[in-house]
């Protein structure tokens, strides 16, 4: 296998990080960047090379293709009752992949079959679309706040103290 060379910008705090853990374990932080690579295509991708991304958030059953149609006749009413015009990324997911990941849980939701309306679905759908949007966002912000060791440690010496 040929060794291709590339460059990786971190920031202040994640170089800062990267050397605290490369001092501590005596390795260079060259091999401790590749370990975390490695780790992070080990969670990603499966034995037979496959993406393994948000596994969870797709059920495994089958699609209902009544739903589709009613969903397809009013997929402009959707988009525009769902988008506002307000941007953002949460943990690199923008507002059309929160649409699209919706559009394929109202058509796998049996709950979908209970919509005798384009009313009923739209309303369904919106409801949907809030309740993935919501757990969208409080998984950013989770993985915003993950407490490091340093700051674990800190916080059980001034419990301690007291």
């Amino acid at each position: 296998m040929k060794k291709k060379r590339i460059s990786i910008r971190f920031d202040d705090r994640t170089l800062m990080l990267l050397e605290e853990l490369s001092n501590k374990t005596s390795v260079k932080v060259s091999v401790v960047v590749r370990s975390l690579v490695m780790k992070g295509i080990n969670d990603i991708v499966d034995d037979a090379g496959n993406l393994k991304l948000d596994e969870n958030r797709y059920k495994n059953s089958n699609y209902y293709p009544v739903i589709a149609g009613n969903i397809a006749r009013n997929y402009d009413k959707l988009r525009a009752l769902c988008f506002r015009q307000v941007t953002g990324y949460f943990d690199s997911r923008s507002h059309e992949d929160i649409f699209q990941d919706t559009v394929l849980y109202v058509i796998q939701d049996e709950e979908s079959l209970k919509c005798t309306t384009d009313e009923d679905l739209i309303r369904h759908f919106l409801h949907r679309y809030r309740m993935i949007e919501f757990q969208t966002i409080r998984d950013a912000q989770q993985l915003k706040k993950i407490p490091y060791a340093d700051y674990i440690q800190a916080k059980e010496d001034t419990t301690e103290r007291q």
